[in-house]
């Protein structure tokens, strides 16, 4: 939470960062909620409208690629609809991702942050009332509370994968709309572009070749092994140095992660 996200790699005994610790001692006193570290049966991502493991979804030019297995295994269980009520009578919708913090879910700020109401669409098809914790629109970076939350999120992975990433690399944009999760094919054009986002300071963050639409905002950037890399934004982006571009970009896991413990933190 991407990420944004509370992470730990899969099959990995190692104790959380300092900071992790910190962040969930945190949490504990304020009774946001406890940290999980259960992972659903594989199951769970077949339920709903969950599409098929080797299916190609989504849209785009690049599209046509299926379903990798871990994907489906370890972020459409994940995968959130939102719906933002605004005073103004204007609803927008986006995505989210659950991370393994009990009832965070992590979305972009230009969806959520003003609104009146936000109702959360899960896997299974309930739909929920949550509330706003607070945003980093500097960052288009929010979180929000799933209240009720009883049952545990699927680890958000990321490793050493965003190291690895090269130009040209292969990734996914998942994400949940209205209609449905929608899967699209992408390459990685910039591992470091400088951008300014919302008139806040210059950031370096992921750009892709292929352009998304704005109910994928607030979706996650993931691997073929089902890594979270980054969250996607739609938001006005205004790179650096001014060349314009129709390609998309995502916040990546370190930057939106560190923007979600101070949510968190400060509240």
């Amino acid at each position: 939470m991407t990420g944004v996200l509370l992470t730990r790699h899969r099959g990995s005994d190692a104790k959380p960062p300092r900071i992790l610790r910190i962040a969930f001692t945190a949490l504990r006193r304020m009774r946001v909620g406890a940290v999980v570290a259960a992972v659903l049966a594989v199951s769970a991502c077949s339920s709903g409208s969950a599409p098929r493991v080797g299916q190609a979804i989504g849209s785009g030019p690049e599209s046509s690629a299926a379903v990798p297995a871990d994907v489906a295994r370890y972020v459409l269980p994940n995968l959130v609809t939102i719906e933002a009520r605004h005073s103004s009578g204007v609803t927008t919708t986006g995505s989210g991702i659950r991370v393994p913090i009990d009832g965070i879910v992590v979305t972009t700020a230009h969806v959520v942050g003003d609104a009146a109401e936000v109702w959360l669409t899960l896997r299974d098809g309930s739909r929920r009332l949550g509330s706003v914790l607070g945003t980093a629109p500097e960052l288009d970076v929010a979180a929000v509370q799933l209240p009720g939350s009883t049952d545990v999120a699927v680890p958000v992975n990321v490793g050493d994968a965003l190291a690895k990433l090269k130009t040209g690399d292969g990734l996914f944009v998942v994400c949940s709309t209205v209609s449905g999760p929608t899967v699209t094919a992408t390459k990685v054009a910039a591992l470091s572009r400088l951008v300014q986002i919302n008139q806040g300071p210059a950031v370096a963050i992921l750009e892709m070749n292929a352009a998304i639409d704005p109910p994928c905002s607030g979706g996650s950037l993931v691997n073929t092994t089902g890594d979270v890399l980054g969250l996607t934004t739609t938001v006005a982006v205004r790179p650096v140095d001014d060349n314009v571009t129709t390609n998309s970009f995502a916040i990546p896991v370190p930057v939106s992660r560190n923007a979600v413990f101070r949510i968190i933190l400060n509240r």
